[in-house]
């Protein structure tokens, strides 16, 4: 592969060039410091070598257009301008993420199980959003997975990604090494390509290499392509790693189109599956729906607030509603595009072709709906900053002549804590012979009326009882739910996991 001279940056208003940062095959990046307001950003622009080419030129507006329809997801690279700069060249300016993509990452440092399943769903969830958004990303690798200076995935290079209709138009590059079968020949590429890519990059991570390749072997394109056509998937090696993991991301990288998840969501809700056997926290998808987050998770053991179905409310992280869950929260149906002729290369990554043509009202009144629901130890805190601000207002009302005035706001403070229960405690989970499990769990706080909504975190199946226990057939050794208590239609308690008894 012939490798090009870099680009020198081009003069931007506002903007101060810094330095080069990464080039591909049509475009380089470079770090720039924008003037107002003052921060770095990454400017992608592309060179001038292929200003002549119509299909990268349109390319590369394709790709700010794109990535500009799904970049306010916290875990897709944010596109903030686009623009032709003075000497022609067309450039983007994106957020910088300063930290290595994940391809150099796993050259570098092993990842454990646990990081790359919540990477997994993180960037799956970006993924998920593109295709609701009638994008095809088709280029998921490592490499395209940056670091933020928060240690966060960004899923990037929109370069070679297609949008859905009879208009898409595309550039057909291939990064070997992720990719499916189906991307080598003439076959149309779907949703289910995507989940292949996402799956291979999850076990590049997990293994330190692409799934197919071979160390000391013939790691060519043409090697790497028949092990991808008819090669048997390598074990991962590595005993950290469950057989659950191993077989979903082995059915997920099937040979068989249609015996692959029908839907990133699908893959995503057994990675969670995979976290809650593990006794991980599960993470949260983060999807977009008609313009709101929908936030799809199990359970509430990290940080992140508990979204279920039917509810809208406001989360202390988050000024975007959270409306319902769809029942069937998947995509409309495999997105299909057309090819184009074209070349993408990529030398960083150089086994990359060209593709042929082809608040509730019971809490009180004096707190608005609006208001962001707190965990348990959230409002302790309150709780006990209401107690030292009525000492204090007592002390200061004992003082001078010795006269002492109740203070007037402690009844109405006290209110705020007084009207949500407790999150369930488990109380045990026993696996019968015929493969069902009898969970059973006490409600401190609970009060009559009040429901529990339980979720099945192997299948994501939802269910609404009135009992402190529940019978679920199908179960194994690792059948796990979460449950909560659901108050006057909506849920108004933590989310506490139970398990079967091991």
């Amino acid at each position: 592969m012939t490798v090009r001279t870099t680009s020198s940056p081009p003069a931007l208003a506002g903007y101060t060039p810094i330095e080069l940062i990464g080039t591909g095959g049509y475009a380089d990046v470079f770090l720039y410091e924008q003037h107002m307001p003052n921060r770095r950003v990454a400017v992608k622009v592309l060179v001038s070598d292929v200003l002549s080419g119509e299909v990268q030129r349109r390319q590369f507006a394709a790709e700010a257009n794109l990535m500009a329809r799904v970049s306010t997801h916290p875990y897709i690279v944010s596109i903030f301008h686009a623009d032709v700069a003075a000497d022609g060249r067309p450039f983007i300016v994106m957020e910088y993420y300063p930290g290595d993509n994940y391809l150099r990452r796993a050259r570098a440092e092993e990842f454990g199980v646990a990081e790359v399943l919540r990477v997994g769903v993180q960037v799956g969830s970006a993924l998920e959003t593109a295709h609701r958004a009638g994008i095809l990303h088709r280029d998921i690798k490592p490499a395209n997975i940056l670091t933020s200076e928060f240690r966060r995935p960004g899923l990037a290079d929109f370069g070679i990604a297609s949008a859905q209709g009879p208009e898409a138009e595309e550039t057909g590059g291939v990064s070997i090494p992720w990719s499916p079968s189906e991307a080598f020949g003439a076959d149309e590429l779907g949703v289910q390509s995507d989940v292949y890519s996402l799956a291979a990059t999850l076990y590049h991570l997990l293994a330190g290499r692409s799934p197919y390749e071979i160390p000391g072997g013939d790691n060519s394109s043409l090697g790497l392509m028949a092990r991808i056509e008819r090669g048997q998937l390598p074990p991962l090696g590595r005993p950290d790693i469950p057989r659950s993991l191993e077989r979903t991301l082995a059915q997920a990288m099937s040979k068989n189109f249609q015996s692959r998840p029908t839907s990133v969501v699908d893959f995503l809700r057994q990675l969670q599956g995979v976290e809650a056997e593990l006794k991980l926290a599960v993470t949260s998808m983060e999807l977009a729906d008609d313009g709101s987050f929908v936030r799809l998770r199990a359970t509430s053991d990290d940080d992140d607030a508990t979204r279920i179905k039917g509810v809208t409310e406001i989360h202390a992280q988050s000024s975007v509603a959270i409306d319902a869950v769809p029942e069937n929260p998947r995509a409309a149906g495999p997105i299909a595009i057309r090819r184009r002729e074209g070349l993408l290369a990529e030398p960083d990554v150089p086994d990359t072709i060209a593709r042929p043509r082809t608040a509730t009202a019971a809490e009180t009144s004096a707190i608005p709906k609006t208001t962001p629901r707190l965990g348990r130890g959230a409002w302790a805190g309150i709780a006990a900053a209401v107690v030292a601000v009525a000492v204090v207002a007592g002390v200061v009302a004992s003082s001078g002549d010795g006269s002492t005035t109740s203070p007037t706001t402690e009844a109405a403070i006290v209110v705020l804590v007084s009207n949500r229960p407790d999150a369930v405690e488990a109380n045990g989970a026993s696996l019968a012979a015929d493969g069902s499990a009898t969970f059973n769990w006490t409600a401190p706080g609970a009060n009559t009326g009040d429901e529990y909504r339980v979720e099945r975190l192997d299948t994501g199946e939802v269910s609404e009882v009135r009992t402190t226990s529940i019978t679920l057939s199908n179960a194994t050794s690792s059948t796990c739910i979460a449950v909560n208590v659901v108050r006057g239609g909506e849920q108004d308690s933590d989310t506490t996991k139970l398990c079967v008894d091991k």
